[in-house]
Parts: C-alpha cells; structure tokens; sequence
C-alpha cells in the first residue's frame, strides 16, 4: 500500500538459480531469489501497484492529505486521486467504500478504478 501512496513501482533481486548459491555472499541473507519461485507473486504485487499508479505516471503529487487514522489521499495534476485504506476494516470516502488493504483511483467524483474486487471481503 505504501508503494501505491507514494507512486513508487516494486522492484525485485530475483536469479536464476536457488539463493543457496548466494552463501557466503553480500546477499546470503536473501531467503529467496530464484525467478521461477517468485514469477507468480511479483506479477500479482506489480499488477496491483500498477493498476493503481499507470493512470498517473507521467502526473506529479500535487497534494497527499491522512484523511483519518489510516486513510490518505493522495492528488496527482491531472486531477486523479489514489485513496489508500492501509487498515483492515472498510473505510468509507465521500459516499464511497474503500475495501480494507485496497485502493480507489477517483477522478470528478467517479471511480476509475480499485485494486481487489469487492467479492473478495464478502
């Protein structure tokens, strides 16, 4: 969510090979490495985050504002918002429900778009 709010992409150490070749390295601390292992997940996690943040790439943060104890807003120029819920409960924005560890892309008061479906919290 963190990454949403403050319009950064993920970025991965992945290899090709196990971590267990990366004993006795800078990078011997790494659990796990290997692409293969990861694929699933790292498309999962950048999808969301950029299903969040390609409506605004090219904007700049024109404004971010804690709406209350776990809730930002975020505003970009061309006059998209990105609402955050970092809590665990819904969280309720101008009328709308925003899920619990989810976002909403606002522009004019209509919904662009929001990270996991609604059905998934029923």
């Amino acid at each position: 969510m963190r990454l949403i709010d403050f319009g950064v992409y993920p970025s991965f150490l992945v290899t090709e090979k196990s971590s267990k070749y990366l004993r006795k390295t800078e990078l011997e601390y790494i659990y796990s490495s290997r692409y293969q292992d990861l694929k699933p997940g790292i498309l999962t996690y950048y999808d969301f985050v950029n299903q969040a943040l390609s409506p605004v790439i090219s904007s700049k943060i024109i404004e971010r504002k804690i709406m209350e104890i776990g809730l930002v807003r975020v505003v970009y120029d061309n006059d998209i918002s990105i609402i955050v819920n970092y809590t665990e409960t819904k969280k309720e924005y101008l009328g709308i429900l925003v899920q619990p560890k989810n976002y909403l892309l606002i522009k004019n008061g209509e919904v662009l778009s929001s990270g996991f479906q609604e059905e998934s919290y029923e």
